[in-house]
């Protein structure tokens, strides 16, 4: 009888840590629960962070933006001193007011991609590092096109976001801070 699991297959590493970002990502969400505090307003201007006050924000926290147009967040994630490997950040946004247009992370410390998607008034965002990394860091930048003329919309992040220290395997995140769209000229 031939047996499958005699064959040896080569393992691609650049996967297997890909994997092990996002599975240590989500199961601090599925071990912990909610462990994201949230500023009030969904907004406000992110304060210094130390290991013990690690922050996710976005950045600016206020935009305008005329129907149509587009408007750019940066994700940034605040690690103060503690070092940290792996970020989950789940933005909502009201999907009623702005589309979902792109992420971009040229830019990311967080250089493995886990995931990245935005739809129906969610955006999720999983990256990694293969070494630990410290500091206020940028994620990646999203971009949203207005749908309205007049109003507000709150961005904020959800719950399953998590900033991971490389050494606990927990997430470090005690607040986060969203941002507000103003629709008009």
């Amino acid at each position: 009888m031939n047996n499958p699991f005699n064959k040896a297959k080569p393992v691609n590493l650049a996967v297997l840590a890909l994997v092990v970002v996002a599975v240590a990502a989500v199961g601090i969400t599925a071990v912990n629960g909610s462990h994201a505090a949230k500023k009030p307003g969904g907004g406000g201007t992110p304060t210094p962070s130390t290991s013990s006050s690690a922050q996710l924000y976005l950045s600016p926290a206020k935009a305008t933006a005329a129907n149509g147009a587009n408007v750019t967040f940066q994700v940034r994630a605040n690690s103060g001193t503690a070092t940290v490997n792996a970020v989950e950040a789940d933005i909502s946004y009201p999907a009623d007011k702005l589309d979902f247009v792109s992420i971009d992370d040229s830019a990311s410390a967080f250089s493995i991609k886990a995931e990245s998607t935005g739809a129906n008034g969610t955006v999720k965002i999983a990256r990694g590092s293969t070494t630990a990394v410290t500091g206020d860091l940028p994620v990646a930048t999203v971009t949203f096109k207005a749908k309205t003329a007049k109003g507000s919309a709150n961005l904020s992040f959800l719950s399953s976001s998590a900033l991971v220290s490389n050494t606990t395997n927990q997430s470090v995140v005690s607040a986060t801070a969203g941002a507000v769209v103003q629709f008009g000229k």
